[in-house]
């Protein structure tokens, strides 16, 4: 039995387009069932019956719940989400659902995944204080800790699940997938990237810089993420950084317009645009030369044909 890299373990499964269809298909389906209790939730608040859902400003306020409810409201369908993906893997392509995770070891790299997400929450932090030194940005204190310890607890849970879902279904499924039908890693990173961005082109973020400069801000994090993936020969991380990511803008350091609009301990106004990518592209370099260093990566395999890939 063949070992393959991580950018083509769809080999390792079952063929046939009704199997990719299904499973995707179920996945989404179950992603949509799982905000119906956000919708019911949305429905009764009287804000909203009063003016309608304006997604770019749905905060605990208008839903008028508590932000930990508010945050396992938004978070809980990636859960039934990632559920449904795994179960279809295993049972409409017959293939182990860690094969969305890892590569030729074989085995998913807890460590490494740990390492990228207290290493990327290490630079967000210094780059926030940098910045904030310099007059950049405006960090003040405004924690509530009654209301951020349940919130903790809920990101703690949920937010790591939610990302999981993310990768293993756009960098994991459909980078596999779309590497195997076109016989090259590199058209599935490209592919999974535009797809990334586009699901996010309705976050409020869109609302306050605009559609173009957060295309390009988007869909350049996922070519960081599915780019090291593939080098890395596996997801954990993307993962690890999607994650930290994701808690640190929930916990540590939000602002006014965010996707996940909670009491974090600090708040800031939202920087202008060059400053967020020109940060990004610092913060991934710095992730790039580290584990590059330790993993050897090789960037011919972002090239090389898939069924070269064992």
């Amino acid at each position: 039995m063949p070992t393959f890299r991580f950018a083509a373990q769809a080999l390792a499964g079952l063929r046939g387009w009704w199997r990719p269809a299904l499973t995707l298909a179920a996945t989404t389906a179950a992603l949509m069932l799982g905000y119906v209790p956000l919708m019911l939730v949305a429905q009764a608040s009287r804000a909203v019956r009063e003016r309608g859902l304006d997604p770019s400003n749905f905060t605990p306020t208008v839903a008028e719940v508590s932000p930990w409810a508010f945050l396992l409201l938004i978070l809980c369908p990636f859960a039934l989400g990632l559920v449904t993906l795994g179960w279809c893997v295993e049972r409409v392509e017959r293939r182990s659902w860690r094969t969305l995770v890892v590569g030729r070891l074989g085995r998913i790299r807890y460590r490494r995944l740990l390492a990228a997400g207290v290493m990327w929450l290490a630079i967000a932090a210094a780059s926030d204080l940098f910045l904030s030194a310099r007059g950049v940005i405006d960090v003040r204190y405004v924690g509530d800790w009654s209301a951020l310890i349940p919130v903790l607890l809920a990101a703690t849970l949920l937010v790591p699940v939610q990302a999981a879902f993310e990768e293993l279904g756009i960098r994991g499924y459909l980078l596999q997938h779309v590497a195997l039908t076109t016989s090259r890693p590199l058209w599935g990173i490209l592919v999974s990237s535009v797809v990334f961005g586009a699901l996010h082109f309705a976050n409020p973020e869109v609302g306050h810089y605009g559609l173009g400069p957060m295309a390009v801000y988007y869909i350049g994090v996922g070519l960081f993420l599915a780019g090291i993936s593939v080098l890395d020969d596996g997801l954990e991380l993307a993962v690890g950084i999607h994650a930290a990511t994701n808690l640190y803008a929930v916990v540590a350091v939000g602002y006014e317009g965010s996707a996940l609009p909670m009491p974090a301990a600090f708040a800031t106004e939202p920087p202008e645009i060059t400053v967020t990518l020109l940060t990004f592209v610092i913060r991934a370099s710095l992730i790039c030369w580290v584990f590059a260093k330790a993993g050897r990566w090789r960037l011919r395999n972002l090239t090389r044909p898939v069924t070269d890939l064992t």
